[in-house]
């Protein structure tokens, strides 16, 4: 996981999460650390029910 600190254009603060999964790079932001932790959690999560959905297509 990478965290860093960015400026949008009005020159406020947003951090940008970056985290490899299986050879795919998921980004996440917020304008807190922790949003944008929970929104990179989010990912993650939606990537494993995603997965799970095609292992066994009857969930």
């Amino acid at each position: 996981m990478k965290f860093t600190p960015q400026l949008d254009a009005q020159g406020n603060y947003f951090w940008l999460v970056e985290m490899r999964c299986h050879q795919r790079l998921l980004m996440a932001e917020g304008y807190t650390l922790k949003e944008a932790i929970e929104n990179g959690l989010k990912l993650v999560e939606e990537m494993a029910i995603q997965a799970a959905r095609r292992k066994f297509p009857a969930l």
